[in-house]
């Protein structure tokens, strides 16, 4: 069965809001199942939807929002069409022709470590991540081995037991963007990106101290969109993609310690 999932993080200001927001899936045919995972920051609870493609009507998109009813956290959802219509046929098709070209990539929840000291910002996925689904899945990426090796720590190869090391050393992850067009998984190849909503979520984890890029992009994208915290220490380290063969792993290994030495 193919499977098309979307998720999207919901900030506290946009908690109880009419405002609703729209999760495309564009083409049913292309998919036997969409799962849509509704993230609420806060807590970090999220609730999942399903639908198979023979249950969504024709249309591109389904819009959803948020509530509290009763202190609950609530989502509602409904269908609803964006594609514009116009008595130009083939003009349409031009536009929908020139989407199907740009190939928008989303990012993952945040892990979220307990009372988190760290977090730790990437810029988004790329493609082996993606298609694991996995936080730095790409085999040559030496995040998770310099995570392990700081806090002497012997971490096993399964995703779960790394996202646990993660959370008990109290060390949370995500990414700046929260959607982007990149074709490849180089950094320098994000366009058209928009941002996770960073602020929201910092001020959700007051216990945060340190941010740490990895790598010079991600620090760039954070400056475009976000204003620095007072009470937080920055750090610019060295991306652990195997892309940044100009370092070796013994200097990025170095570089990465300054998250332990800072206080």
């Amino acid at each position: 069965m193919q499977t098309k999932e979307v998720n999207r993080n919901i900030p506290e200001n946009r908690e109880n809001s009419t405002d609703r927001f729209r999760v495309r899936y564009k083409d049913k045919s292309k998919f036997d199942l969409l799962v849509v995972n509704i993230c609420r920051l806060k807590t970090n609870e999220t609730q999942t939807f399903r639908f198979t493609s023979t249950e969504l009507p024709e249309k591109d998109s389904i819009h959803f929002s948020t509530s509290i009813e009763r202190g609950k956290f609530t989502v509602h959802w409904q269908g609803i069409s964006n594609i514009p219509k116009t008595n130009k046929g083939t003009e349409t098709k031009k536009v929908i022709k020139n989407k199907k070209k740009k190939k928008e990539i989303e990012s993952f929840f945040p892990i979220v470590g307990k009372q988190s000291v760290v977090l730790i910002l990437g810029t988004i996925p790329g493609k082996e991540s993606l298609r694991l689904k996995e936080y730095y899945a790409n085999s040559r990426n030496v995040f998770w081995k310099i995570l392990s090796t700081l806090h002497n720590a012997e971490v096993e190869t399964d995703y779960k037991s790394k996202t646990d090391f993660l959370k008990q050393n109290g060390i949370s992850i995500w990414d700046v963007c929260q959607t982007a067009i990149r074709e490849t998984s180089l950094d320098s190849d994000i366009k058209d990106e928009i941002p996770n909503d960073l602020k929201d979520f910092i001020k959700s984890h007051p216990t945060i101290r340190i941010i740490a890029f990895n790598g010079q992009k991600a620090e760039k994208l954070y400056n475009k969109y976000f204003e620095r915290f007072k009470n937080i220490t920055y750090l610019t380290l060295l991306s652990t993609s195997p892309a940044n063969a100009s370092y070796t792993y013994t200097e990025k290994l170095e570089d990465w310690n300054r998250i332990t030495a800072s206080p």
